[in-house]
């Protein structure tokens, strides 16, 4: 038996767990490398071949959605706009036809848009402390104190660039489409692992990074997250949060202005990297995600 990823050749995650499992544990189905593989799909099966061998649906245990669609890719076989989005297309029907098989693991992969930004803060209210968020399009914030302008999608700029969590204030911003949050003083970063039930949560002194946006400097902070507990009144919003909001899996995310203060909420990341929390494989994030990647384990 073998789980199904849906991801991307950039996919560094997956590169560990494949690294950790054994390639004979994963068919790799990459977004921006269509030609790797060959494959025939009706509405009731899936076989799919290539030089590391031939598999049908009865052959998958798992499925997972990972991150797909992160580059722009540069195979030719899609230099025509019509073959990328068929293709992409293809990998959503894979993944519909293993829900309809009770294989398919992790979140739907339409959870990016079933649960929005602002609908995570119509719901976090009820059980967190918000940074609170607006969408402005075509328009500019009406105030000028400090805000935060972050991303709305996710997507990189057109040269590749990651538009990282910014102070600005509304004078600096011209009339596009800006995602914004009130800006929180905070101590330290807090980020909170939840998958089918467990938690795991991580605090970052902020003292570490460079700026307000930790990812610019994550490679260099990997051991400087630690592994915390908050108590079970938190770990049950979170459960109820999660529930709420439909999902199985997810990293969320909180600024905590102090160690005893309650955390505050800026959104939960539906499909967000997590090895780098447990480089060394030590603290059981990462033994728990085997589990969950394993197409033997149940």
């Amino acid at each position: 038996m073998r789980t199904l990823l849906i991801t991307n050749s950039y996919d560094a995650t997956s590169d560990i767990l494949i690294n950790e499992l054994g390639a004979a544990s994963f068919i790799r189905l990459n977004f921006d490398l269509p030609r790797d593989w060959s494959i025939t799909l009706t509405p009731t099966d899936l076989n799919i071949s290539s030089i590391h061998g031939s598999f049908n649906s009865d052959d998958i245990s798992k499925c997972i959605w990972r991150k797909p669609f992160i580059s722009k890719p540069d195979d030719v076989s899609f230099c025509e706009k019509f073959t990328q989005e068929e293709w992409k297309y293809t990998l959503y029907e894979i993944a519909l036809l293993m829900q309809d098989q009770g294989k398919l693991y992790m979140n739907f992969p339409f959870a990016d848009y079933e649960v929005g930004k602002l609908k995570q803060q119509r719901h976090a209210e009820h059980f967190f402390k918000l940074s609170k968020a607006t969408v402005y399009a075509n328009a500019k914030p009406v105030t000028n104190e400090p805000t935060i302008a972050k991303s709305l999608s996710g997507q990189t700029l057109s040269d590749g660039r990651v538009l990282y969590t910014t102070e600005v204030t509304s004078k600096e911003l011209s009339e596009d489409i800006w995602y914004i949050q009130d800006l929180i003083k905070a101590r330290f970063d807090l980020t909170v692992v939840y998958f089918y039930g467990e938690i795991f949560t991580f605090r970052l002194d902020r003292s570490k990074i460079s700026g307000l946006d930790w990812r610019k400097d994550q490679f260099e902070i990997v051991k400087e997250w630690d592994k915390v507990s908050l108590g079970h009144e938190f770990e049950a919003c979170i459960e109820g949060f999660m529930n709420k909001m439909g999902l199985v899996y997810g990293r969320l995310d909180f600024l905590q202005p102090d160690a005893d203060d309650e955390p505050v909420f800026l959104e939960v990341n539906k499909n967000g990297q997590w090895a780098w929390l447990d480089p060394d494989k030590n603290n059981g994030l990462f033994t728990a995600m085997c589990k969950i990647y394993n197409p033997i384990e149940k």
